[in-house]
């Protein structure tokens, strides 16, 4: 599926569209509408990516070697048996770390973020609006606090633009520092 704001859903060519059903409301109000869309429809894993993931694939030995959104098959054969809540990779700019060679995986220590692997039917818990700008973070430690917690796979990576001084999303947010004040 792809979850678009009703203004953008005649913009891109692709299958399965949705219409979020509102503008601008911030990562917090998406994040939480394809949670509940996918357990209102059944799905019992998603992946929910943001779409400024440019570049996605395997970190061997401190080097990336890009490939495709299949590598999601993948790493769901790994895991569909798992019961972490939240399953992601590191940055592609921190990928290369000595301790994501040294270990295949950490289990509460790294953040997972912008692009992850959801277990959906063990979910009870949503992300908050009044965390909207660390809306990621706070829905770890939810998960860490109230579920199994949060395995990040450190063979794999995703790389992303920094677009948080691009207007849309939650660019007033961060023009008017809303992060600093709750940090």
């Amino acid at each position: 599926m792809h979850f678009l704001e009703p203004q953008d859903i005649d913009k891109y060519n692709v299958p399965n569209k949705v219409s979020i059903l509102k503008n601008d409301q911030g990562i917090s109000y998406v994040r939480n509408f394809m949670l509940k869309y996918a357990k209102n429809s059944g799905y019992e894993w998603v992946i929910i990516c943001d779409d400024d993931v440019n570049d996605i694939g395997y970190n061997i030995n401190g080097k990336q070697k890009k490939i495709n959104g299949s590598i999601f098959y993948e790493v769901y054969e790994k895991i569909k048996k798992n019961p972490f809540e939240i399953v992601g990779f590191p940055y592609r700019q921190n990928a290369w770390y000595s301790d994501n060679i040294k270990n295949k995986y950490t289990i509460y220590r790294q953040l997972v973020e912008v692009c992850v692997m959801i277990n959906v039917k063990n979910i009870k818990w949503e992300y908050r609006k009044e965390f909207n700008t660390k809306e990621d973070r706070d829905f770890l430690l939810q998960t860490i606090k109230y579920g199994h917690g949060v395995l990040r796979l450190n063979n794999y990576y995703y790389g992303c633009n920094n677009n948080i001084g691009d207007k849309g999303g939650l660019y007033e947010e961060y023009k008017n520092k809303t992060d600093e004040k709750i940090a």
